[in-house]
């Protein structure tokens, strides 16, 4: 194989590997994103659930 086909092969493949790992960051940047919004819900459910039970007790 001459050089010039070696490197650009090289080039092809470093190119590949570059789009894949801007893939991964980006679903995993999703992914977090969707952990967090889940989290905050979650969070919100307990502070309602705890207002709902000082009422009740109340009443």
């Amino acid at each position: 194989m001459s050089p010039s086909i070696f490197y650009g092969f090289c080039l092809f493949l470093l190119l590949i590997i570059i789009i894949l790992l801007i893939t991964i960051a980006v679903s995993t940047y999703k992914q977090t994103q969707k952990s967090k919004d889940i989290e905050e819900a979650i969070y919100r459910l307990i502070e309602v659930t705890k207002e709902n039970i000082k009422y009740t007790k109340h009443n």
